[in-house]
């Protein structure tokens, strides 16, 4: 969210209009899909601790991982995911189809899974964040 010094130059349907309680115009971008796939993929690193009887913190898990990431490819090794649990306005989709994609060739590691996923979370974000500014 963004408090406006000045109206928007025209009208874009990926941004909401709102306005501060003493009425100051606000530019919004939100997007339907976020953190949820990611979500979905911790759990299932959660669950694989549990199989082999090692108990971490989901927090710890959260930490580790995104620090992991630190260590990916700045192209997250041409991995590739589309997070969409529903459907993305900012983006025109309908409806969700989460999708994780890769070529035989792409470098198919953990930093460079979970990188994948930090950056497709922010994605239609950043679309509609770069519409804004």
């Amino acid at each position: 969210m963004i408090v406006l010094e000045k109206a928007l130059s025209k009208l874009y349907p990926e941004i909401d209009m709102v306005t501060t309680p003493t009425g100051k115009p606000v530019a919004m971008v939100h997007s339907n899909n976020c953190t949820s796939e990611l979500n979905a993929w911790i759990g299932l690193f959660r669950e694989f601790t549990h199989v082999i009887g090692v108990e971490v913190d989901q927090s710890k898990l959260f930490e580790l991982l995104y620090q992991k990431a630190l260590e990916g490819d700045a192209d997250c090794g041409e991995l590739l995911a589309y997070n969409y649990l529903s459907g993305e306005h900012i983006t025109h989709f309908e409806e969700g189809r989460p999708l994780f994609v890769r070529k035989p060739e792409s470098r198919f590691t953990l930093s460079n899974f979970i990188r994948m996923h930090l950056f497709s979370a922010l994605g239609a974000l950043k679309i509609g964040l770069d519409i804004l500014f």
